[in-house]
């Protein structure tokens, strides 16, 4: 960078004027080198103005060098939230250049909140360079530094982190961190995970509701058929959570072992449920997991009738199941609710079936 911009900059950067001090920071952000960066970073300190330091922040997002992320980092620990959230925002851009100086910078790291907001930053990072940022974090003794790196776990489908996770729902009391490991879970969860969690809580029925839905999921994942009775037992006990039961766990289950029976109790609460005004992402979740089930005589006319619904949302959920198996449904039936069809919605999806 010419030296004597550079000096011209820095003198504006600091004029009592707020539009100069503005204009100096988008010129800087244009150099995009590590002086222009360093200038920056040393005014936003001092900045008063809120459109100066926003104009500043723009800059700096400009400036892409490895270089500065050492500098980034120091400011995470500042107690001016602007500058430790424009620090976390940009380090989440630059941070993967540097990823083992980050890391090392995080083992180091007295203050807690640092050690998660380089989780915070690493969750934007590529899955194999954050892996060993959500392994240290596993071992933090900080609680929220723990379940911020339970929750990247999940995110990132990181299944050799799933027996140390096992070990926290085995061990560990606090409510946050055991519903952020129910979450990474059902994400990373496998059969030898059902036995931990039931040993852990024993019957449903003693379990607290907010920890109920997200073990569901759980079962929903990685449950088998011969999990059905005991979940059919939580809708008996808590029959306010059978749409959840039947989209969380039941139906995914069945779509897993797509060859075992659909027991009668089951199609009975399918079709109680779908008759039911609920929101329109669970609804429309039960008939996309029933649509690959139109074998079953039952399931299939509870397709038709809902297809001649005066409920839009049954006919939309109607269409969504037969297009998950076309080759096996009835062309005239389409062609006929076409004909009739006004919601261009529920139109579109019909015509995407052949």
């Amino acid at each position: 960078m010419d030296r004597k911009l550079l000096e011209k900059l820095s003198n504006s950067l600091e004029n009592t004027d707020e539009t100069t001090r503005i204009y100096a920071a988008e010129d800087l952000g244009y150099e995009k080198c590590l002086e222009a960066a360093e200038l920056l970073l040393n005014r936003l300190p001092h900045e008063q103005s809120i459109a100066v330091r926003e104009a500043i922040k723009r800059a700096l997002a400009n400036i892409d060098s490895e270089d500065l992320v050492e500098k980034l980092a120091e400011l995470l620990g500042n107690q001016d939230a602007f500058i430790r959230n424009m620090a976390v925002t940009h380090l989440r851009k630059v941070g993967s250049k540097k990823a083992n100086f980050l890391l090392k910078h995080m083992k180091s790291a007295t203050d807690p909140d640092i050690r998660k907001f380089i989780l915070d930053i690493a969750i934007d990072f590529e899955e194999k360079t954050a892996h060993p940022f959500f392994a240290e974090g596993l071992k933090d003794p900080d609680i929220n530094v723990l379940i911020r790196a339970v929750e990247g776990s999940g995110q990132f489908h990181y299944s050799d982190f799933r027996e140390k996770i096992e070990e926290f729902v085995q061990s560990r009391n606090e409510p946050m961190l055991l519903m952020a490991c129910f979450d990474a879970l059902s994400s990373i969860g496998s059969e030898q995970t059902l036995p931990v969690i039931e040993k852990r809580f024993g019957e449903f029925e003693k379990v607290r509701e907010f920890y109920l839905r997200p073990m569901l999921k759980i079962y929903g994942k990685v449950g088998k058929t011969d999990n059905i009775s005991r979940l059919e037992k939580i809708c008996q006990l808590k029959p306010h959570l059978t749409d959840f039961v039947l989209s969380s766990a039941i139906l995914p289950i069945f779509s897993r072992f797509s060859e075992d029976p659909i027991p009668e109790t089951i199609l009975s609460m399918i079709q109680e449920s779908v008759e039911k005004e609920l929101p329109e992402k669970d609804k429309l979740d039960i008939y996309y997991l029933i649509g690959s089930r139109q074998k079953n005589p039952k399931i299939r006319t509870l397709i038709e009738t809902s297809l001649n619904s005066k409920n839009r949302i049954n006919r939309l959920g109607a269409a969504i199941a037969l297009s998950m198996l076309s080759s096996e449904i009835s062309r005239e039936l389409i062609n006929n609710r076409l004909k009739i069809e006004k919601d261009p919605e529920v139109k579109e999806m019909l015509q995407h079936v052949f």
